[in-house]
């Protein structure tokens, strides 16, 4: 691990990130795609969408709460979607969430770089699919970013600005069964 898994945190992530109040209605509208797909979670009765969309929400809560330095609180809509499954399906919650948030954390750090031979082979993989970046250091952390709007030879349009997934990036991979 590049750093101590005790010291990851939502709000070191937004810092790394350099996401900051400017980029709260962003964040918000992505906080509600997050709550749409958990409640489509709970209409196709699929307990590992309806997790992922609670931690996602969770997730976002906290973005928005980090970014509006607790001025915007988007707990009432978690709370609300939380309720919700707990009709349906009790005790899920209690028992896959922190599992899975942890899961979530490790991932979203995992797009960063912290090594020289990480920089070097991200910056290569987006080069190979014609995708211009650059790179941004923040605490020892380094970001892959697209350089301008632009879409790669892989049809994937990367956005000015965007974080991009470094090549140790993996996505969560917890299992509720």
């Amino acid at each position: 691990m590049f750093l101590q898994e005790e010291h990851l945190s939502i709000p070191l992530w937004c810092h790394i990130s350099g996401l900051t109040e400017n980029d709260l209605a962003t964040q918000i509208i992505v906080h509600a795609s997050e709550l749409i797909e958990g409640f489509d979670g709970i209409l196709s009765n699929d307990p590992q969408e309806i997790m992922d969309g609670v931690v996602d929400v969770d997730w976002m809560c906290e973005v928005a709460d980090t970014l509006s330095n607790g001025n915007v609180n988007l707990r009432p809509h978690y709370e609300q979607l939380v309720a919700w499954v707990e009709t349906k399906y009790p005790g899920l919650i209690a028992e896959h969430l922190v599992p899975f948030k942890r899961e979530v954390l490790l991932s979203n750090f995992s797009k960063f770089c912290v090594s020289d031979e990480d920089v070097k082979l991200s910056v290569e993989k987006f080069a190979n699919i014609g995708v211009e970046v650059y790179v941004l250091e923040v605490d020892g952390f380094r970001c892959i970013r697209s350089l301008k709007d632009q879409i790669g030879s892989d049809g994937v349009h990367y956005t000015k600005d965007k974080i991009l997934k470094g090549v140790k990036f993996f996505k969560p991979n917890y299992k509720v069964e």
